[in-house]
């Protein structure tokens, strides 16, 4: 992931485990639905990056996901003394400009409480449905509010 002007001595590179995607996240026979599907990640999903099958190259020969949660660092000298084991390869600049803004929406975007937008009751229900961290943190939500 990492620009090739940092991948030099002495600098960590920047690397995503590519996926294959899950059997079932796309349909097989249903082109309509496959197609409907790929538009969704490609268009909705923050979390991942959809690279399509390319018969050419025996790794891409079915569709992979990089999921932005699964960024790592690896010191250049590691990469440099094991590259044989590391898949290396270049965006077209069109895919290129959609993984930036994927990547930026992915690191910017806000996190919210959805409780903020509910009612009396909608709270009251929304609470009983949480427990743990999330019921803390949709009461702490409900605090600030009132303030």
């Amino acid at each position: 992931m990492s620009q090739s002007c940092d991948i030099r001595q002495g600098y960590s590179i920047l690397f995503a485990e590519l996926t294959d995607l899950p059997e079932n996240k796309l349909s097989v026979n249903n082109i309509k639905k496959r197609v409907k599907g790929i538009r969704n990640i490609i268009r909705d999903e923050t979390r991942f990056y959809y690279f399509p099958p390319m018969e050419q190259i025996e790794f891409f020969k079915k569709p992979k996901l990089l999921d932005f949660k699964s960024l790592f660092l690896i010191p250049y000298e590691f990469f440099q003394n094991n590259i044989q084991y590391f898949y290396v390869c270049r965006l077209k600049e069109p895919a290129l400009k959609v993984l930036i803004d994927k990547i930026t929406r992915f690191f910017s975007r806000l996190a919210f409480e959805d409780i903020m937008f509910l009612n009396g009751d909608e709270i009251k229900f929304h609470l009983g449905q949480l427990s743990g961290e999330d019921r803390s943190n949709a009461e702490m939500t409900l605090r600030e509010l009132k303030k």
